[in-house]
């Protein structure tokens, strides 16, 4: 779950914090366009206006002769000419002497050469110097009539030369700084916006990341809980097999021939007085069967741990179908084409199979003849064949063990614990077994 929900969380971050970085800069960009647009159409507008004002000027001068006359009807226009709220012209001699003024009659008459912005600025000289220039827009602060609030004003001025004046006008900017702030709140807003549902996006993405590993460990929990429990019952099946196994062979073969062993020894000292041959003739046969119940016990420890794979796997194979030919008189064939030993526990896996088949061909079969090979398959199987000639028998065909042995159930279990797959067929004459072993390699 951290594997999953870490990069996740990360990848989100990384995604959030270039988006914000990308909008601002857009937001940003937007705003500079949205001022600049503003500011040009302001320009305009003061173009405009001035351009207009100077044909009546022009028409003023064309119209009267009289300087003085002139000059006033030129003061008269610049001081009541309007436009909008806070739109009003002004005019200023070369020496800085105010000669007309559309707001602050107060300042007509006076010398405002020095005249300075908060800033401090020189208004004045800075309108003389564009003026003097053919026309031009200087930026400065200026108090609005309508707030009698100081706010950035951008002016613009021409120059006339028969008289020596700087007339001009200006609009202030505080909409446009506005129109600025607003626009950067709704950027902001939207970029907020976007980081919220991202977040949620996010939250979604987790908690489906959450619920789905909660769903995949329960799912795997439970599946692993089912296969321990069935590895569990095999394994109980396996081991109650192989007591039984052992409890069989004890109870048929030592058993019996430690009973025959007894009485006949109780034979032999019934006859000590009487008949000596007899004694001693039954005493042989008592040693006798102590010497086979002395082999039984060594067949069944050596099937419990078998030493002879300390040996070699091949070996320990030949010695069993030696043993097993010394026994039965029968003729077994043995054939090995792996060409390489098997790894663990394959090794021993099949040395048990075979062990327990010829044991149960010992038992039950009256076979003569027995063939046994151990081959390759595919690349990664091992196949091994188990076939004889004696009398068979008849295996179900819907349950694989209705009516089978203990040892044919231990083989099938043994199988299976291998991931393999067990065929058993047979009939009178002919029994074959044959496993499959899938193995990743062969050492």
């Amino acid at each position: 779950m951290v594997l999953a929900i870490v990069p996740l969380l990360v990848a989100t971050g990384a995604v959030a914090l270039e988006v914000s970085r990308r909008a601002n800069r857009l937001s940003e960009q937007q705003v500079a366009l949205i001022e600049a647009s503003l500011t040009e159409q302001k320009r305009q507008e003061l173009m405009h206006a001035v351009t207009l004002v100077e044909s009546q000027i022009g028409s003023i001068l064309d119209e009267e002769h009289d300087e003085a006359k002139a000059q006033a009807r030129v003061k008269q226009l610049l001081t009541t000419a309007r436009y909008e709220q806070d739109g009003y012209f002004f005019a200023n001699d070369v020496s800085g002497v105010c000669v007309a003024h559309g707001r602050r009659p107060e300042l007509v008459g006076q010398n405002i050469w020095k005249l300075e912005d908060p800033h401090g600025r020189p208004v004045v000289q800075l309108l003389q110097r564009a003026a003097r220039e053919g026309d031009g827009f200087v930026a400065y602060e200026w108090e609005k009539p309508s707030t009698k609030k100081v706010a950035d004003k951008l002016a613009y001025v021409r120059f006339l030369p028969n008289w020596g004046w700087v007339f001009g006008t200006g609009v202030y900017l505080d909409d446009v700084a506005r129109a600025g702030r607003t626009a950067r709140h709704d950027a902001r807003q939207s970029i907020e916006r976007t980081l919220r549902e991202l977040a949620v996006v996010s939250l979604l993405a987790i908690a489906l990341v959450f619920v789905g590993t909660m769903v995949l460990n329960v799912n795997e929990q439970r599946l692993a809980d089912g296969r321990l429990r069935v590895a569990n019952r095999m394994l109980a099946t396996l081991r109650r097999g192989e007591r039984d196994r052992i409890a069989r062979g004890l109870h048929e073969g030592t058993s019996q021939l430690v009973a025959a062993a007894k009485l006949r020894f109780e034979l032999v000292g019934q006859q000590m007085d009487s008949d000596v041959p007899k004694a001693r003739a039954s005493l042989a046969l008592g040693l006798e069967r102590l010497a086979e119940c002395i082999e039984d016990i060594r067949r069944v420890a050596h099937a419990l741990a078998p030493v002879a794979l300390d040996k070699g796997w091949l070996h320990a194979l030949n010695e069993r179908c030696d043993e097993f030919r010394q026994r039965k008189s029968a003729e077994l064939r043995f054939t090995e084409t792996l060409g390489k030993t098997p790894p663990e526990p394959y090794a021993s896996e099949i040395y048990q199979i075979v062990q327990e088949a010829l044991t149960n061909i010992e038992r039950h079969s009256d076979a003569t003849e027995v063939d046994i090979s151990v081959s390759r398959g595919e690349p990664d199987e091992i196949v091994l064949s188990v076939v004889d000639n004696g009398q068979g028998f008849a295996p179900s065909n819907s349950d694989h063990e209705r009516g089978w042995g203990i040892g044919l159930r231990n083989l099938r279990a043994r199988v299976d614990d291998m991931s393999g797959t067990f065929k058993l067929s047979s009939r009178p004459g002919r029994t074959e077994l044959l496993a499959r072993l899938r193995i990743e390699a062969i050492a």
